[in-house]
């Protein structure tokens, strides 16, 4: 997440991190060089483009940029009701986790490993659409075992939610676990998994990747993944723990 003051307008316009500054600098190049070569040809050669042209393409351009700007907060919005499903549907499965799992000594790794699991699914979306690779971040929430099954792999959370699926199932039939406890589980593992898929139809949407806040006021570039990992983030770092460690301690 990009923590800033957002009253501090000055320090947000000379913030590059997390803006569109380099990707439009080759852009904005072209055109002070072509307004050098108007200046050049208007002071020498009395060259001018008649004013109706520059009404037109403003006219244009200003359509074009009200439509990019509604479908950047379409996409933004989009990504807010994905995470709202995330964190709902990680809540839900914990809770029924600690609920639901039958009260005997071997059912306590599985609780334990059940919520890591969870947590390290969250993380591991976060990386996922940050192109990060770096399991030494999730801490505790892996074994050193399982960072090395994940680490030569490209889609880590779904292999997390194969690992939980596998390790409930587990437990209904050795009948730790009822038949209907785990449909419930399941429903929310698969609710889970349906908004990861969503998650990345998102991101890769193609457009510049802003920050949507600094969007407001400084430009109304497209919005893309960069915007949902800083709101999933954001969660993540207050409590370290991500949205699924509600009533597991």
């Amino acid at each position: 997440m990009i923590d800033y003051d957002p009253k501090a307008w000055l320090r947000i316009v000379v913030t590059l991190r997390g803006a569109v500054a380099g990707r439009l600098l080759g852009r904005v190049s072209v055109a002070i060089v072509l307004g050098v070569l108007a200046w050049w040809m208007h002071d020498t050669a009395s060259f001018a483009i008649p004013p109706v042209a520059h009404t037109l393409i403003g006219a244009a351009l200003g359509l074009l940029l009200v439509f990019r700007t509604n479908a950047s907060y379409g996409r933004y919005v989009e990504a807010r009701e994905l995470l709202g499903r995330i964190v709902n549907a990680s809540r839900d499965l914990a809770r029924q986790v600690v609920t639901y799992v039958a009260d005997h000594p071997e059912c306590a790794a599985l609780r334990e490993d059940v919520l890591r699991w969870l947590g390290a699914f969250y993380r591991l979306l976060v990386q996922s659409v940050r192109d990060e690779r770096d399991l030494d971040a999730l801490g505790e929430r892996l074994h050193a075992s399982e960072r090395a099954q994940l680490e030569p792999l490209k889609h880590r959370p779904a292999v997390v939610a194969t690992w939980i699926s596998a390790r409930l199932h587990a437990a209904h039939r050795a009948g730790h676990l009822e038949l209907e406890a785990l449909r419930a589980m399941d429903a929310n593992l698969t609710a889970i998994r349906a908004a990861h898929q969503a998650v990345h139809g998102v991101v890769l949407l193609h457009g510049p990747v802003c920050d949507c806040r600094r969007a407001r006021g400084l430009h109304g570039g497209g919005l893309s993944g960069a915007v949902v990992c800083a709101v999933w983030d954001r969660r993540d770092r207050r409590g370290d723990r991500g949205p699924v460690w509600y009533g597991s301690q």
